[in-house]
């Protein structure tokens, strides 16, 4: 039996939190009925339980990840972890809609520094010819925290209660915790000798704000005017990044075509598939009226399948054309959401269910070959800008996702208590959101393959 080294040991650990950060950013998704009826939430307050975790670490993302080279890989990892840590057990403390947002964010601090951190100490540790097998790894452990997420977050709040969620990652982080302390000594200090960009991260971070809140609520003028001014701030973020000497984001990199298309394509599918599980449990729980136990085994089915070919994706990334790969992933998945457009009370439960296989098996081919194009498009010194990208792309896109959902919710049913007197707008916003996803995953399906005759960097 072969004996575990370092990098070893540096992927069991990214892939314990990978899986549980991945578990408590949608785990609440399920128990959003009982949050509503103790704190009395409308639907799009709901929203905003799931949405101020994701924009915490939208907004803290790239700061965090040039941070990160500067006080140590390591070390960031560890703060990340032990935030993450602390803000589950003030979540879980919350006794009222005020409290309960504010340790969401906390909590959010803490996964942003572990998400910019994972992916990188997996590229710069493990051999390059082993690299997409150990992002497949990483990516199947994601995907294996969200398919438990709904079946053990039905579960927990079904017997438990909706807090039980919040203590389930207590064990999970101490583990990671004490293997960062025992098994790994080195820092990767990439960028301890260079000054942090404040004026690019503040730009950044207030752009990246103003524009996704903004974006919640553009169909008034307010929000149309806060999204524009968050625009400005990030066009004005990006033109003084390609004159500062050390930029906290290197946007030159997107001049690479294969790293631009990759990073696009990623992004959109976020936007396309977020909430479709989150549509699918009011379906199931609002409309079919089935217990969040229930509606929680159903769920399963996406990320379960995701999770089993993840690996298989990451493997076969190594050794054939990766964009085609992903091409054809989010093509399959594009059936799954034609199938889900016509979503009503009336739609047997079997067709829900396949098409959630589609999306399930065509993201998993997806999301990991598209992650080595990203990470494998830079050479290594890069990595941590690469690792923030994916991120990036990823938690950018699934708030834009909740608020595309919020907007829909706005226009189609208000601001509203979620009862059946409401229930004909909940489908009609369903099948509205379907519609756009479709169309988004066919605009990322094309977005994969753009320059694919361009041979990516090692």
């Amino acid at each position: 039996m072969k004996k575990f080294d370092r990098s070893d040991y540096v992927i069991l650990l990214a892939s314990i939190a990978a899986f549980i950060v991945a578990f408590i950013s949608t785990a609440p998704t399920v128990a959003l009925p009982e949050i509503a009826k103790e704190f009395g939430l409308t639907n799009l307050e709901q929203n905003w339980v799931m949405n101020l975790f994701l924009f915490t670490v939208a907004v803290l993302t790239v700061p965090f990840g040039k941070i990160s080279g500067k006080i140590g890989i390591r070390n960031s990892f560890i703060i990340g972890m032990v935030l993450f840590l602390i803000g589950a057990i003030l979540t879980a403390f919350s006794f009222d809609m005020a409290s309960l947002l504010i340790f969401r964010a906390f909590q959010g601090v803490g996964a942003a520094f572990a998400y910019d951190v994972m992916t990188t100490i997996i590229v710069l540790d493990v051999d390059e010819h082993k690299r997409g097998s150990a992002l497949g790894i990483l990516i199947s452990c994601v995907f294996i925290g969200l398919a438990l997420a709904p079946v053990l977050g039905g579960i927990l709040t079904y017997n438990l209660g909706w807090r039980g969620i919040f203590y389930f990652p207590i064990p999970f982080c101490l583990i990671v915790i004490w293997l960062l302390f025992s098994k790994v000594e080195k820092q990767w200090e990439l960028y301890k000798d260079e000054r942090l960009d404040k004026l690019g991260c503040i730009l950044y971070g207030f752009g990246i704000l103003l524009t996704i809140y903004g974006f919640t609520i553009i169909n008034s003028i307010i929000g149309f005017v806060v999204t524009a001014i968050g625009l400005v701030l990030l066009l004005s973020f990006i033109i003084w990044e390609l004159k500062v000497k050390n930029p906290v984001f290197k946007i030159r990199l997107f001049k690479n075509k294969v790293f631009l298309s990759a990073n696009s394509a990623s992004f959109i599918s976020y936007i396309a598939t977020f909430i479709v599980n989150y549509l699918l449990n009011y379906h199931f729980q609002y409309i079919l009226n089935l217990n969040p136990q229930t509606a929680g085994l159903i769920l399963i089915v996406n990320p379960l399948t995701m999770a089993i070919i993840a690996p298989i994706s990451g493997r076969l990334s190594d050794k054939v054309n990766a964009q085609k790969l992903a091409a054809s992933g989010m093509a399959i998945v594009t059936l799954g959401l034609i199938m889900l457009i016509f979503l009503d009370q009336a739609t047997p439960l079997w067709v829900i269910v396949v098409a959630m296989m589609f999306e399930g098996i065509g993201f998993g081919i997806f999301t990991s070959p598209i992650t080595n194009i990203v990470m494998s498009a830079v050479p290594p010194e890069d990595s941590p800008f690469a690792s923030v990208a994916v991120t990036f792309m990823r938690v950018v896109g699934q708030s834009t996702s909740l608020a595309m959902l919020t907007i829909i919710f706005t226009v189609i049913m208000g601001d509203v208590i979620i009862s059946t007197s409401n229930f004909k707008n909940l489908i009609v916003s369903s099948q509205t959101t379907f519609i756009i996803s479709t169309i988004l995953c066919v605009i990322a399906t094309f977005a994969c393959l753009v320059g694919i005759k361009v041979k990516p960097k090692n």
